[in-house]
């Protein structure tokens, strides 16, 4: 039997066409889930602060990487399934 179960760690993002039952904590951080209705999958993100300064790694630590990566995910999922 398949375990479809993940737990998504702060800074991290998960995306998938099979469903899965996704798990985290969040305190002051802020986590999004992106679904495509039709296709039956979607994606979820764990960010810690809004935005990236430029400095740096751009890592899904920050919402505008973190947001911007779950939905490229998602594109890619939907291109496959297409």
């Amino acid at each position: 039997m398949e375990d479809n179960t993940h737990f998504l760690y702060p800074a991290a993002l998960f995306a998938s066409r099979t469903p899965h039952m996704v798990t985290t904590i969040l305190g002051s951080c802020v986590a999004i889930c992106l679904y495509d209705p039709i296709l039956k999958f979607g994606g979820i993100n764990h960010y810690m602060l809004p935005l990236w300064n430029g400095q740096g790694l751009a890592s899904p630590k920050y919402g505008n990487i973190a947001i911007e990566k779950t939905s490229g995910q998602n594109v890619s999922i939907r291109k496959q399934q297409k």
